[in-house]
């Protein structure tokens, strides 16, 4: 079990941008930040990998996280340069696939109300200073998320 958080949660995070949504990334579960060269990423078994230091890295992308059957997916187009953060996991590191790397931020995080049924991969959200909504990834379920998205055939477009 997860220690249950006190709130409000104080954190530095990394704000980025997928598909125009904010999101707050906590620095403490990043291990890099890279830009991954399109030629470099390659499909496996129904996931996408990329080449980061000489090693395959299984990539994901925020959209993924939408628990709709792989028939029901968008399919992503990837530029010719992927930004990417790379996460830690147990189970080794993890590729977030991102639009824009904005900026670090000290950020205030605020649960969702019981009433709001968010999606597992996000624990609140937090207001940035150009009053925009983030919402703060929950680092501890990506790995149980990119799992289920594997297994569902997730798709991305080359």
């Amino acid at each position: 079990l997860l220690e249950q958080e006190v709130w409000p949660v104080y954190e530095t995070s990394l704000i980025a941008e997928a598909d125009g949504i904010p999101l707050a990334i906590a620095l403490k579960s990043i291990e890099q930040i890279a830009i991954l060269d399109r030629e470099d990423i390659r499909l496996k078994d129904k996931t996408f990998y990329g080449t980061f230091n000489k090693k395959q890295l299984p990539l994901i992308h925020f959209a993924d996280f939408d628990q709709t059957t792989a028939s029901d997916r968008p399919v992503h187009r990837l530029s010719d340069t992927v930004p990417t953060v790379i996460l830690r996991s147990p189970l080794g590191p993890i590729g977030l696939i991102v639009n824009k790397i904005e900026d670090q931020f000290e950020i205030v995080v605020r649960p969702f109300p019981e009433t709001v049924t968010a999606q597992p991969c996000l624990r609140g959200t937090s207001v940035l200073s150009d009053d925009r909504i983030a919402f703060v990834l929950a680092e501890e379920k990506i790995q149980d998320l990119a799992r289920i998205f594997w297994k569902k055939g997730g798709r991305h477009e080359l």
